[in-house]
């Protein structure tokens, strides 16, 4: 019974220090260690711990480090995850340099932007930064939506499309916020605004609020015909 001979000299594991963890939970690093509490410290295996521990789709790297007389020691550098990334069904968690961070649940990291359509992930790192300033905007956006691999439709969550141009981004995004202050545009019933134009936001109206405008004008130009 050598563990048990350890454990008695006081070599059984009662700390285990995690030095870069952010993401990895308590329980997916004892599921790398492979040990249970009380265990001695003499028989855990390091080599094979790290080895359990590199196969973990967060981690970049890692080392494990018995320190005697009863402490395990580990340094961790973790894959981030930056976005969510859809492809047909198909979603996938990817770092901020666009790779997809195989073997990781997607629900995980649900409060992640959601990135749509092809190339979406390499381009995503730029469209982002164009974000950051806008948090009442960011917060309003259900999905960032790449078209034809050239600019992007940002998709917010009451169904409205804003058309970003190709180039100058930063630009109309700061432009489209100063008109939604000023004309409330996400309170209103429009499902697209068009900021392709330097200068320019067109709008279109749901069929609803269309009819209805419709509607308003044929009854002026028959009051006026009157």
């Amino acid at each position: 019974m050598p563990d048990a001979f350890a454990r008695g000299s006081g070599f059984h594991i009662a700390d285990v220090e995690v030095e870069g963890r952010k993401i990895l939970t308590d329980a997916e690093i004892a599921a790398a260690l492979g040990y249970s509490p009380g265990q001695s410290l003499v028989f855990l295996d390091a080599n094979a711990a790290r080895e359990r521990l590199m196969q973990n789709p967060l981690v970049l790297k890692a080392t494990v480090r018995k320190l005697y007389p009863d402490k395990i020691a580990i340094s961790v550098t973790e894959r981030e995850p930056f976005a969510l990334w859809q492809r047909g069904d198909k979603i996938a968690v990817i770092g901020q340099d666009g790779t997809v961070i195989e073997g990781v649940e997607s629900g995980r990291f649900a409060n992640l932007p959601l990135l749509v359509g092809q190339g979406a992930d390499t381009a995503a790192k730029a469209i982002l930064a164009a974000l950051e300033p806008y948090a009442d905007l960011r917060k309003d956006i259900y999905a960032l939506v790449r078209v034809g691999d050239r600019r992007w439709n940002l998709r917010l969550t009451n169904g409205m499309d804003v058309k970003l141009p190709e180039h100058d981004t930063a630009d109309a995004i700061a432009a489209f916020v100063k008109l939604d202050k000023s004309a409330q545009l996400k309170d209103r019933d429009i499902t697209e605004v068009d900021m392709r134009r330097p200068g320019t936001a067109t709008v279109r109206l749901s069929d609803e609020a269309a009819a209805a405008l419709a509607a308003k004008a044929k009854e002026k130009d028959k009051a006026a015909g009157t």
